[in-house]
């Protein structure tokens, strides 16, 4: 994403807290992370238009204007709550026809939390690969 990004000259923000955690498959995740993505950011050479900002989504959020994004990827907290929350938070940041994309989809909350949000209409499925899926945002 930071190579095509770059070519285009757009930014990608890439947003993770960097806290201890222990993901789905039993992986351990944390700070030593924050270093991994700063190395692999220098030595693509994409540093600058990937910008990484060491925050909770639902924090996040908050530093962006309503409508001025086109493109969201979650890969956060997989609960049918966490993914609520990340959803309620970064909603009204979507642009109109804006996507957001989930990583891991089929796991079990985070598919009955992209269900609850294709049934509001307000969301739309468009497509998806592997365990990624898009939803488009469509005129409420």
């Amino acid at each position: 994403m930071g190579k095509v990004a770059k070519e285009v000259g757009v930014r990608v923000y890439a947003v993770d807290p960097h806290l201890p955690f222990v993901g789905v498959n039993g992986r351990e995740f944390g700070p030593s992370d924050l270093a991994y993505m700063y190395n692999v950011v220098s030595e693509q050479g994409v540093g600058e238009s990937v910008f990484i900002v060491s925050l909770e989504s639902v924090k996040a959020a908050r530093a962006w204007d309503d409508g001025c994004v086109s493109l969201l990827f979650l890969d956060g907290d997989h609960s049918e709550q966490g993914v609520a929350a990340d959803v309620q938070a970064w909603s009204s940041k979507i642009r109109l026809n804006g996507v957001i994309a989930f990583h891991d989809s089929p796991l079990d909350g985070l598919a009955r939390a992209i269900d609850v949000l294709v049934s509001t209409g307000a969301w739309v499925k468009t497509g998806g690969v592997g365990t990624i899926i898009a939803l488009t945002k469509k005129d409420a």
